[in-house]
């Protein structure tokens, strides 16, 4: 299994509650770094960011991938 650190330490913002993909191939993680807003995104093994949530309206204190 890859190291999520490198990858991560190489976004210029802060990230938290990283969790790898079940294959493997996608990492999630929360940032705060637009506005002080929290959001979920997705880092694939080649270091493409997507967004797959914005402006979370509650409190998230890990993150867990589900099957399907």
């Amino acid at each position: 299994e890859q190291q999520i650190e490198p990858l991560l330490e190489s976004l210029p913002q802060s990230q938290f509650f990283a969790d790898w993909s079940p294959n493997g191939e996608e990492i999630a993680f929360l940032s705060d770094h637009e506005d002080d807003v929290t959001n979920i995104y997705v880092m694939d093994e080649s270091g493409n960011v997507i967004q797959v949530s914005s402006n979370l309206d509650c409190v998230v204190d890990s993150l867990e991938w589900s099957p399907g």
